[in-house]
């Protein structure tokens, strides 16, 4: 079984059912999910499911999306498509 699936889940998967409709996913970062420019990854099934499509009509196709915590404190995230290649 791959890393990404030992360490990511969706709460669905674990039987919880939510209350709020609302979609997350929850994963312990890693240095390997990190980039030195501030981003990181998520797995590719949890983004389908928890972020809007992206526009594929920009180049390289981005969004800005606006994430509210528990505590009402409003964080802006860039997400971008970028296929990593296993080797």
């Amino acid at each position: 079984m791959q890393q990404e699936q030992i360490d990511s889940f969706l709460p669905i998967e674990m039987g919880i059912v939510s209350k709020q409709p609302t979609n997350y996913f929850c994963k312990t970062l890693t240095g390997s999910d990190t980039s030195t420019h501030g981003g990181f990854f998520v797995p590719h099934r949890a983004a389908e499911k928890v972020f809007p499509p992206l526009d594929f009509t920009q180049q390289p196709p981005a969004q800005e999306l606006i994430a509210r915590d528990l505590h009402d404190v409003e964080s802006k995230f860039g997400t971008s498509f970028e296929v990593r290649r296993r080797e």
